[in-house]
């Protein structure tokens, strides 16, 4: 387990007393890694992270390799280190949770209703986010996003309180492998851990990227490419309007490069993170003996492929048109791949060393911020401080 606090920041909140009635676990599961920050929130939408870890899985999470009992061990292992250390005792684990990314699906639906009443109400709306998770029979539906608005067949903002007899709604669902969501939400009721929402890494993104300064109009373009996933997504406002996900990620080119040039798996890594660049032939060690050219080309060939496979997406046009530039996440990219991108997609790339200072925790950080957008956890306040919010800001989101 690696800590990326200091020695002295760890003595000196050790000896702090916290708030344990304050404090929330934001859980990011990987399908490589396991990410946990135990944080406090603190008035004024604030929050101070006490500890974080990385924990390694030592495998892939998915349905076919999912192991119940190891992920147990690691979560129970990882509570107790952390609490023990600072000297807590909690008889209840509130907590924010990622699941495994490559069993994320998405679909974009309309559905419509005649109002009884002269003026939209909040009630209509509820009632077609419900009939848009009846439609989608079968899937467990995380999020509901509502894209668009329509009274009396013409588009608007916000519905609520507005004239008209028919209200119709654009609605992105995000739905999650079943099975595998109920593995773990019984796993997080056997170590006694209450989650307040089960994020969809996307929206823990946005609301990571909402609280950062950035123009209003930037509208980027997402492409995070993880060890076993590979996701994009496309932003509007502040808003994600689509979600591609592809359950193949960065090891796919590792597996090529051990099979294609006849080297071990821990070789292939190595040589795919330290001597792989698109637009610079680099020489590797004398002792390693290969061939530059061909491996250059092995993961060109497998990175293109990727692309090939988003570009085919039917959302992939509409998203591109909207961005205004490509954000690029995760460890998959090899070195130079916003040169090949921007050449590519004819749209600014930046990387993400270049833009975010969290970037081993972004998820984690993200889904604490979710929480406080969307008011699902507040911290305990005096009084006097009760009547004060700063909300920095709030994401179209379902929370019924």
């Amino acid at each position: 387990m690696k800590s990326v606090l200091s020695s002295i920041q760890n003595s000196f909140r050790k000896k702090s007393r916290l708030s344990t009635e304050n404090l929330i676990y934001t859980i990011d599961m990987g399908t490589t890694s396991l990410k946990v920050i135990l944080l406090e929130l603190r008035e004024n939408r604030q929050f101070s992270i006490i500890d974080q870890s990385i924990i390694p899985y030592g495998g892939s999470l998915t349905p076919k390799s999912f192991n119940r009992d190891q992920l147990r061990d690691l979560l129970h292992k990882t509570f107790r280190m952390i609490e023990r250390h600072y000297g807590l005792d909690l008889s209840e684990r509130k907590a924010l949770l990622t699941l495994p990314m490559s069993e994320y699906t998405t679909e974009i639906i309309t559905v419509q209703s005649v109002a009884s009443e002269s003026v939209i109400t909040a009630g209509q709306k509820i009632e077609l986010i419900n009939k848009a998770k009846e439609l989608c029979e079968g899937t467990m539906v995380l999020h509901t996003i509502p894209l668009k608005f329509y009274v009396d067949q013409k588009i608007t903002r916000d519905p609520v309180g507005q004239p008209g007899n028919e209200l119709a709604m654009e609605i992105m669902l995000i739905g999650y492998n079943e099975y595998l969501y109920e593995q773990i939400r019984s796993l997080m009721k056997e170590l006694g851990v209450s989650v307040g929402k089960y994020v969809a890494p996307p929206l823990a993104f946005i609301n990571y990227y909402l609280n950062m300064p950035h123009p209003k109009e930037d509208d980027p373009l997402i492409l995070d490419f993880g060890g076993e996933s590979i996701y994009c997504y496309g932003t509007k406002d502040d808003m994600l309007v689509n979600f591609i996900n592809l359950p193949h990620g960065s090891e796919l080119i590792t597996r090529d490069i051990a099979k294609v040039m006849k080297v071990d798996p821990v070789t292939a890594k190595r040589l795919k993170e330290d001597y792989v660049d698109f637009y610079t032939r680099k020489s590797p060690d004398a002792a390693l003996e290969i061939d530059q050219n061909l491996l250059h080309d092995v993961v060109q060939a497998r990175y293109e492929e990727f692309l090939d496979w988003i570009e085919a997406h039917p959302s992939f046009e509409t998203m591109k048109a909207l961005a205004k530039k490509v954000i690029l996440l995760g460890n998959g990219h090899p070195q130079k791949s916003e040169i090949l991108l921007q050449k590519r997609w004819g749209l600014p790339v930046i990387a993400l060393e270049a833009t975010f200072p969290d970037k081993g925790y972004l998820s984690s950080i993200g889904l604490i911020h979710y929480a406080i957008n969307n008011d699902i956890y507040n911290p305990t306040v005096s009084r006097k401080q009760e009547g004060f919010k700063n909300k920095l800001a709030q994401v179209v989101e379902d929370l019924f």
